[in-house]
């Protein structure tokens, strides 16, 4: 029989390897009660400044303009109507970089003048899934 204690543990040790938060545990005298946060994940995309579905909606319109072909910020930019280099970043490229949903062309060069983005797999399975719902 596992106790309290025990069970605090290895809850809190499983949650800190996920990345979620330590559970809240409530004892009472016949029974206890574990609550988990859950992560804000929509598609696997966290976006914290922004709602779930307008992240999934600008994510999704950059990946249909990857769909082509590869292109460069200032024609996905363009191609957004999005004159502000900070909010296209922030928004759309930084989010679809970071749940590997696009890569660069250039990866050891991130900052280059010739660098273009393109879909990942893992982009093209999103956008797939995402036009079936």
């Amino acid at each position: 029989m596992f106790f309290p204690f025990e069970i605090s543990i290895f809850w809190n040790k499983l949650c800190k390897e996920e990345g979620v938060s330590e559970p809240v545990i409530e004892l009472s005298n016949d029974w206890f009660t574990i609550i988990f946060k859950r992560k804000n994940v929509i598609n696997e995309i966290n976006v914290e400044s922004q709602s779930a579905t307008q992240s999934d909606n600008n994510i999704m319109k950059l990946l249909l303009l990857l769909k082509a072909n590869e292109k460069s910020a200032k024609e996905l930019r363009n191609a957004l109507n999005l004159s502000h280099r900070a909010t296209f970043r922030q928004n759309y490229l930084h989010p679809a970089l970071k749940e590997g949903y696009i890569e660069y062309t250039i990866p050891e060069k991130p900052v280059s003048r010739l660098q273009k983005y393109r879909l990942t797999d893992k982009g093209k399975t999103f956008i797939k899934h995402y036009q079936n719902s």
